[in-house]
């Protein structure tokens, strides 16, 4: 299906990088909904914006029972729902975070759509935040995004209004205490936990936007 698509990450000066991530509104559905992924998760987990309000953190249809076991299958596919105000009756709402700290860059990025925009890493301590809008405004219209931010990107939205994506550097967030079993996907189990390098979260920010961090991650210590 044809797409409207913006691609970022962070590059460190030695080359490193973060993984690739993609904002996008699909074509010809006549409809103004826009999709937030992380490129190495491809189709297998995404941000759904819904113009009706519905949003959504989500494995992809097909995907599910190819990614787990039949003991740790999820009951759903989704993994968050929310119900937000039609995008339509506001001139601009802050839907989605994606959050680099300064650590984030790992290996050199290999085979990335040549399209993408490269972000220089924040200095240490810090976090690069992207943020992206939904609006109702002209590009003209907008004169500055939040404060201390960039413009990284704009991308039309059939039927009138835009997508509006901002980069700022930020202290990093304060991260939500982790509850729960985890599920393993299909393959893997807790002792490969330690093999890990990279981590992505998910949560709700107290703005209703969601956020996604993204980091590089080094294993310490038994695996329980």
């Amino acid at each position: 299906m044809p797409e409207r698509a913006l691609r970022f990450g962070v590059r460190a000066k030695d080359g490193s990088t973060s993984d690739t991530w993609k904002v996008w509104t699909n074509l010809g559905t006549g409809k103004r909904d826009v999709f937030v992924a992380n490129r190495r998760l491809g189709k297998a987990l995404k941000l759904s914006l819904h113009e009706g309000g519905r949003w959504h953190v989500s494995f992809h249809p097909s995907m599910k029972e190819k990614l787990f076991d039949a003991a740790s299958l999820p009951p759903s596919r989704f993994l968050g729902q929310w119900d937000r105000v039609q995008t339509g009756s506001l001139p601009a709402l802050l839907a989605c975070r994606v959050i680099f700290p300064w650590s984030a860059p790992g290996a050199v990025a290999r085979d990335v759509p040549a399209d993408t925009i490269w972000v220089p890493t924040a200095p240490e301590p810090l976090a690069t935040e992207m943020l992206v809008f939904l609006s109702n405004l002209e590009p003209a219209e907008v004169i500055s995004g939040p404060k201390k931010s960039s413009t990284l990107g704009t991308l039309p939205l059939e039927g009138g209004g835009h997508i509006h994506i901002f980069q700022r550097v930020v202290e990093l967030p304060t991260l939500p205490s982790l509850h729960g079993s985890p599920k393993f996907f299909k393959g893997i189990s807790k002792e490969q936990l330690m093999e890990a390098n990279r981590l992505v979260m998910w949560g709700e920010q107290p703005d209703g936007s969601i956020f996604f961090l993204e980091s590089r991650v080094e294993a310490d210590g038994a695996a329980t």
